[in-house]
């Protein structure tokens, strides 16, 4: 990992393994302009199979198809078994909020307060994420 995706306008994506994390840290501002680019990192985190945390304490601005992605993933990675959280700044958790995307994904206000979930899940589950969905979404 230590990928770090190409600046798209006002959008930079890096992409690191945390012990038994992937952390994709996203920075700017996720729109239409750029949701693609996005995807793609996200994709490509849910093809491996450890716990995804998504950083957005850096974005300045998430449009509907930034907040798109978000269900999208949780979608793909709770296909996969893979627990999926997101650290988001007060911006986009009150854009969360609004939606009631909290109630799908589980986010929190820092990186190291989502990490420290994954983890906790993973030392009651160990590898095996079978039935890991329904602690993630309720022991925030």
């Amino acid at each position: 990992m230590g990928e770090r995706a190409p600046v798209h306008g006002e959008l930079s994506i890096k992409t690191r393994r945390l012990q038994t994390v992937t952390l994709i840290a996203v920075q700017g501002e996720v729109d239409l302009a750029n949701f693609q680019t996005l995807g793609s990192v996200l994709g490509a985190a849910v093809g491996g199979d450890s716990p995804v945390l998504l950083d957005l304490t850096k974005v300045r601005y998430i449009d509907s198809t930034g907040l798109g992605l978000l269900l999208r993933m949780h979608e793909d990675c709770h296909a996969k078994r893979i627990p999926f959280v997101v650290a988001a700044n007060p911006l986009v958790r009150r854009i969360c909020n609004v939606l009631s995307l909290q109630t799908v994904v589980p986010i929190f206000d820092h990186v190291r307060s989502a990490r420290a979930h994954l983890e906790a899940v993973q030392a009651r589950h160990g590898q095996d994420w079978a039935d890991v969905d329904a602690s993630l979404t309720t022991e925030e």
